[in-house]
């Protein structure tokens, strides 16, 4: 039987999306969290705070990003999207995007021909790969051969590009761990709701993370 874990155990820290380090610890959820995870597709999140935990300078919310932690195992690094501030409750609204969207950022070369390349080879290099991430491959998508032309597309674009060249391999984001795309052959992933109401289970598959 899963074990129980009290909503102490959960938090979220502002932080710089330039250096890194913690602006603001907060631990107060004022209505359930809205988590939304499929395959081959950017999670999102939506969480409701109270006003007094937001960082005091929000006129730099575009250089803050957001980490969410969810029972000492699971952690949502968002980037704010957008927030909407409630002064007559005094809370605000964050819509978060993983930090998987960076990979938009970076684009691919102009005419990238790949012939019959291992899905695994393709992401030791960094015309695919993006620094500080971690990709991970089961043996069937480590072994999948790749034949496409990639042309300036951006990164995220060339992750999906690259699981429609095959039968059944999907990418995911894993959130057991910061930064780390996994390549593989999964099933669906429901959405999540996470409540601050309630407690949070300590056990299941990243593949069945139904209702914290």
């Amino acid at each position: 039987m899963a074990t129980k874990e009290p909503v102490e155990t959960a938090w979220y820290d502002f932080i710089d999306a330039n250096g890194g380090g913690i602006i603001h610890r907060g631990n107060k959820f004022l209505e359930r969290i809205s988590l939304k995870t499929e395959i081959d597709t950017v999670p999102t999140m939506t969480l409701t705070i109270p006003l007094e935990e937001m960082p005091s300078d929000m006129r730099k919310w575009n250089t803050m990003q957001i980490k969410v932690f969810l029972s000492q195992k699971y952690v949502f690094w968002g980037i704010i999207d957008s927030f909407e501030i409630d002064y007559a409750h005094y809370s605000v609204s964050l819509n978060l995007s993983h930090i998987v969207a960076e990979h938009r950022t970076q684009f691919m070369p102009v005419n990238l021909i790949v012939k019959n390349m291992p899905l695994k080879n393709l992401y030791n290099q960094m015309d695919f790969a993006m620094d500080g991430w971690v990709y991970e491959f089961s043996d069937k998508a480590a072994a999948a051969r790749i034949e496409y032309t990639f042309s300036a597309e951006n990164k995220l674009a060339a992750i999906s590009e690259c699981v429609e060249q095959t039968e059944d391999i999907h990418w995911r984001v894993k959130l057991t761990e910061e930064k780390v795309v996994q390549f593989g052959e999964f099933g669906e992933i429901s959405p999540v709701v996470a409540s601050e109401a309630r407690s949070f289970p300590d056990e299941c598959t990243d593949n069945q993370i139904s209702e914290y």
